[in-house]
């Protein structure tokens, strides 16, 4: 991976906050007039299905707010832009003897089908 550890250990952080489901046991998720036990039962179930790792410790707090999805697509981000710096050096390092530095040779892949009138 492209990142740095404090990226590594931000992507891998936002599995686990991604995995608190907001599950009351009703329509609207309040778990008002139903018993206790249903969320826990459905997010097993989940669980098992999907084989992810999910939890509902504070379901009010997992429907009110979205920072855990901020905080992994801010990580991904982070992620997104590395890879798009080593392509760009990729890029640049092998763009040519004539208008680039032309310091990356790579081996022509096998199978690799010449276009008609190229050598």
């Amino acid at each position: 991976m492209p990142a740095n550890a404090s990226t590594r250990s931000n992507v891998c952080q936002g599995e686990a906050f991604l995995g608190e489901l907001a599950l009351g046991g009703t329509r609207v998720g309040t778990g008002i007039n139903t018993q206790s036990i249903l969320p826990k039962k459905t997010i097993a179930g989940i669980a098992q299905e999907t084989a992810w790792s999910f939890a509902s410790d504070n379901h009010f707090e997992a429907q009110g707010a979205i920072d855990a999805c901020l905080e992994t697509s801010g990580a991904l981000k982070t992620v997104a832009v590395s890879l798009i710096k080593i392509a760009n050096d990729i890029r640049w390092l092998g763009s040519g003897p004539r208008c680039g530095l032309g310091e990356l040779r790579l081996p022509r892949p096998a199978g690799f089908l010449h276009h008609a009138g190229q050598s």
